[in-house]
């Protein structure tokens, strides 16, 4: 491969990808909810790698333009959102009902909690007679239940997490590339 860009975003991306899916295994290998409140962690990984890539890149070739440190960041998000959907994929394919049910019935409790935290609010508003923010607190309850029992209903598949997931990847990946690329200009 002739293009440095391309084999730097390439090499890059897919240990980006596989690191990240790495970190999730090992949430879920610990008993924790993968995709909970842990998941978030994986930017700093992912912001590693687009530092590590831009740096040594702009090290090895002895500058980096705005427009070549973004589409190096572009590329290295592409192929890092690609491995991380492919063997997160192959990770829910493989284990289907314990990774997903796992997801659902932490989502539920998540849902429960809210909801009680919500009717606990609603009441307090009552016993100060503050109707506007009982009304706005049910109106949101109303909104919430609404939203569980789409939840609810949803068929959670292997492809739907891992999509579900990989936009995530691919959304914070896009906001880091534009991100390193003004910081690693010349």
């Amino acid at each position: 491969m002739k293009n440095p860009i391309f084999k730097k975003g390439i090499i890059t991306g897919l240990a980006a990808g596989l690191t990240c899916f790495i970190y999730i295994y090992i949430l879920y290998l610990l008993g924790f909810n993968q995709f909970g409140r842990f998941k978030y962690m994986f930017i700093g990984i992912y912001a590693i790698f687009f530092v590590v890539g831009l740096w040594s890149f702009r090290q090895q070739f002895g500058g980096l333009e705005w427009s070549k440190a973004l589409g190096l960041g572009l590329l290295i998000n592409f192929f890092g959102s690609l491995t991380y959907f492919c063997v997160l994929y192959l990770f829910m394919a493989a284990t289907p009902n314990n990774a997903i049910e796992r997801y659902r019935s932490e989502m539920l409790l998540l849902q429960k909690g809210n909801q009680e935290y919500l009717e606990d609010e609603m009441r307090k508003s009552l016993k100060f007679d503050d109707i506007t923010t009982h009304d706005t607190l049910k109106e949101e309850l109303e909104n919430l239940n609404k939203a569980f029992e789409t939840f609810k209903n949803t068929e959670w598949t292997p492809g739907i997490m891992a999509v579900d997931q990989t936009f995530g990847f691919a959304g914070i990946g896009l906001f880091l590339a534009f991100l390193f690329s003004l910081i690693f200009k010349n």
